[in-house]
């Protein structure tokens, strides 16, 4: 039997949003009308760091 992630929802996220192209698609098909209008034309830039709340990390699955 293969072995599944522990966390599939971060895995699912993870992928949708590494690369710019399709983190733009869905980000724009899934924001708020008026979060929309204000995104620039540009692609997202990923960022560095960690943006977890400190009481979530310890159910953060790193890459």
């Amino acid at each position: 039997m293969a072995d599944h992630p522990k966390t599939p929802h971060d895995s699912l996220i993870q992928k949708l949003l590494e690369s710019p192209q399709r983190a733009s698609v869905v980000l724009r098909e899934n924001m708020p009308k008026a979060v929309r209008e204000r995104l620039a034309d540009d692609l997202p830039e990923p960022l560095p760091g960690s943006y977890v709340e400190p009481n979530l990390r310890k159910t953060y699955a790193s890459r």
